[in-house]
């Protein structure tokens, strides 16, 4: 005999059909965005490098320049003593024209648009008359998670503390080593023609 089905039983079914459609709504937005995020880490498309001209008195000439070996990360937020936004997604280069004097640039790896992933600054002096070369690139560090910050593993065995994440990383760079590095790179857009 098949029991009867109730009111209350309709609901619940209603109820639980709703939930998975609601989760399966939530699982192909989710991958909708993965994939737009993907697809803005996409190739670089501006000229390929060209030498800027040498900088003027009191001025210093400082290429950035991306390269990552880690794939599928979309552009990394360069910014200038705290102005001057560019973006540079891998393969791409920035030539600045940049006062002489101590300067700090500051990046910001996005994660869907405007909320900081990773964030990094690095401080150098930009001499007069002088080419420089900051390297930056996108890599996985390594991060260990324990009380009050210490590697400990208080977990079940075999587990680890221990997780992987998306940072963004620079610096000064060599000039030998640069030189080879961004012959090969494409100019970034919006690259201001002002000295900064």
């Amino acid at each position: 005999m098949t029991p009867a089905v109730t009111p209350a039983m309709k609901s619940r079914r209603s109820t639980a059909i709703g939930s998975c459609m609601v989760a399966a709504r939530l699982a192909c937005h989710t991958i909708i965005a993965a994939t737009l995020v993907l697809a803005c880490a996409g190739a670089p498309t501006g000229p390929l490098f060209s030498p800027a001209p040498p900088p003027a008195p009191g001025r210093a000439l400082v290429y950035v320049y991306r390269v990552d070996r880690v794939g599928g990360v979309g552009p990394i937020k360069l910014r200038i003593d705290g102005r001057t936004s560019i973006e540079l997604r891998n393969g791409e280069y920035a030539p600045l024209v940049l006062r002489s004097g101590g300067r700090k640039l500051e990046l910001t790896l996005p994660l869907l648009g405007s909320v900081p992933r990773g964030w990094s600054s690095i401080p150098f002096m930009a001499m007069s008359g002088e080419t420089h070369f900051v390297r930056i690139w996108a890599g996985m560090e390594e991060v260990v998670r324990g009380p009050q910050g210490r590697p400990d593993d208080f977990g079940a065995p075999g587990r680890s503390n221990r997780y992987a994440n998306v940072n963004v990383f620079g610096a000064v760079w060599a000039t030998a080593e640069s030189e080879s590095d961004i012959r090969d790179l494409q100019l970034a857009p919006g690259v201001p023609k002002d000295a900064l």
